[in-house]
């Protein structure tokens, strides 16, 4: 199967994704030392975003 022309972009984009999303999975982690800091629910919230995005950067560069 052919690959799309922008697969290789892609594939870039999703190696960043996944180290911004170890970033910020670091960062949380620091902030649930504190049960009151308000940027741990945020924080959660990138998370989820990021691996959300990851999912679909997967399923577009799959062969179908």
């Amino acid at each position: 199967m052919l690959l799309h022309p922008d697969a290789p972009a892609l594939q870039a984009v999703a190696s960043g994704l996944d180290q911004l999303h170890e970033r910020v999975v670091g960062i949380a982690d620091l902030h649930r030392a504190d049960p009151d800091d308000p940027w741990t629910t945020d924080l959660d919230e990138l998370d989820r975003a990021l691996r959300a995005a990851r999912r679909r950067l997967e399923r577009m560069l799959s062969p179908r």
